[in-house]
């Protein structure tokens, strides 16, 4: 009777091990099995910008003009859309969405004001600017190494 019984304490210890390394698998999956992909390797979906029109004073005179406002979305090292087109004297409102982890923010450097603040993750802000030079020009996270790691896209001015 012993021998049985001890059989099946074994029996039960193994029956215990292997649900124990099972569950470990799984929480080490659901852990570490669901990393950000590198926007560079995986395929991107081409996201038209949303436009609409706001209005905007410009200046003392208290005249307003209609701004072009656009949607910009930031997630871990990439833009949605990466490519915006602009025109030349045309006011622009920048909807700057994080929907990453991390900090991002919105920056041009070649058009004066076009830089949003810094923002948490599933914060929003905006920013209205107004270019003045037409070309070609690149838009990106100026946080940390955001932008060596490709968190960049491209601004046309026309």
């Amino acid at each position: 009777m012993e021998n049985m019984e001890e059989t099946s304490k074994k029996s039960n210890t193994g029956i215990i091990v292997v649900v124990v390394v099972l569950l470990l698998l799984g929480v080490g999956y659901m852990v570490f099995g669901k990393k950000t992909m590198n926007p560079s390797t995986s395929s991107q979906t081409q996201v038209q910008p949303v436009v609409s029109s706001v209005p905007v004073s410009t200046g003392t005179t208290g005249v307003e003009s209609t701004a072009t406002e656009m949607m910009v979305t930031a997630t871990e090292f990439a833009f949605a859309p990466s490519t915006l087109t602009l025109t030349v004297g045309q006011p622009v409102t920048v909807k700057f969405t994080n929907a990453g982890k991390m900090q991002h923010d919105f920056v041009i450097d070649e058009i004066p004001g076009a830089k949003t603040a810094i923002v948490k993750s599933g914060e929003s802000t905006s920013v209205t600017f107004t270019p003045t030079t037409a070309g070609t020009f690149k838009f990106y996270c100026s946080v940390g190494n955001h932008r060596a790691q490709g968190m960049e896209g491209t601004v046309t001015v026309q």
